[in-house]
């Protein structure tokens, strides 16, 4: 039987083969269902019935990556059996199915996030969480209603071993939040924000609540924000950021004479100047910085194109990463050459996510 893997960069065809008791229970509890993805009622229901139907003599799978879409935390809008939107009690069963193997939850919200307290102990009982990812499946945040303040900090809180906080829905936090409050947060180490989603207070509260620990910042934004608003962020993690991680090259010109002293890693998604300007800025030259990503549309526009060495003034650099590769792309031979120069290693991943590129180069899993 033939089989196609179709990754977004290449194709490639193996042939399936039956494997003994031993492989299938393997393949089974460690990989068959190592990322698991919901977005209705109805099959979410039957997803648990058959389970919990199982014999108790089966292996059991090892979910490490639960994905739950189309939450509806408060009352329905209407009855029609139609809208298929999972409930909290659904969400509930789904995560005690695995709350001990689970890393990484993501959840999607319809409308905004307030979660029962019943709800709030299942996640926190996950006791392998780490990576707690928070959206809505909306592309806007207009005519939203006002989260529940306490809810965010409730659910943080109590999760002791969480490592990365992805946050991409509007957000409430309590008048006191953060060391103010006397309360102990987690030791989170990675800040994902979406700055659309978010006020310019409630992202300078999670920084400084969060700055302790931190190391990895990751903003998301289109051209046309504001990106003075961002400024007091940068200000309070300056001497402490290890990585930063941006969608534009916009929401780094507040920051282009700024010195960071622990900078080693930087994702730059979309760039619209030249590769040798930005890198001639005191950002990148007053930074031990080790590792760059470049969105790979970017590092082969025209506009990008060299006469000096752009690398002259970075000693530490040691890898160029290329996201949302194919299969045949290269840099420019200018660009590849001076990689060579300096022995810099050339990397080409087939995504473009700036979170999981800081996640696995800062060890955060």
């Amino acid at each position: 039987m033939g089989f196609r893997i179709t990754p977004r960069c290449h194709c490639s065809e193996t042939q399936l083969r039956l494997v003994c008791r031993k492989w299938a229970a393997w393949l089974y509890e460690d990989h068959l269902y190592r990322t698991l993805r919901f977005k209705s009622a109805s099959r979410s229901v039957a997803f648990i019935d058959y389970f919990r139907g199982r014999s108790q003599l089966l292996p059991r799978p090892r979910c490490q990556r639960l994905i739950i879409h189309r939450i509806w935390t408060e009352k329905p809008r209407s009855r029609d059996s139609r809208l298929d939107i999972i409930t909290s009690p659904i969400m509930d069963s789904l995560i005690e199915l695995f709350s001990d193997t689970i890393v990484t939850l993501d959840l999607r919200f319809v409308d905004f996030m307030n979660l029962p307290m019943q709800t709030i102990h299942c996640i926190q009982r996950a006791e392998r969480l780490q990576n707690l990812h928070l959206r809505l499946v909306r592309s806007t945040y207009e005519e939203l209603l006002v989260p529940n303040p306490d809810c965010f900090n409730s659910l943080v809180v109590g999760i002791k071993n969480l490592k990365s906080l992805f946050l991409a829905l509007p957000l409430s936090l309590p008048r006191r939040f953060g060391f103010s409050s006397g309360i102990q947060y987690p030791a989170i180490t990675h800040l994902h924000i979406d700055l659309a989603a978010q006020t310019p207070g409630v992202i300078l509260s999670l920084a400084i609540a969060l700055k302790s620990s931190l190391r990895v910042l990751s903003l998301h934004a289109n051209r046309s924000y504001d990106t003075g608003l961002v400024l007091p962020l940068y200000e309070t993690l300056r001497e402490t950021l290890e990585g930063l991680a941006v969608t534009t090259e916009s929401l780094l010109a507040p920051i282009l004479d700024f010195k960071f002293p622990k900078l080693k890693a930087v994702t730059v998604q979309c760039l619209y100047n030249s590769v040798a300007n930005l890198f001639s800025q005191d950002i990148f030259t007053h930074a031990p910085i080790q590792v760059v990503a470049l969105n790979s549309r970017s590092a082969c526009w025209s506009k990008l194109t060299f006469e000096q060495d752009p690398f002259t003034n970075l000693r530490n650099l040691q890898k160029m990463v290329f996201l949302a590769t194919d299969g045949d792309y290269s840099p420019l031979p200018q660009f590849l050459a001076a990689c060579e120069a300096h022995h810099i290693k050339c990397e080409y991943l087939d995504h473009s996510d700036v979170f999981l590129v800081m996640m696995r180069d800062h060890g955060c899993r």
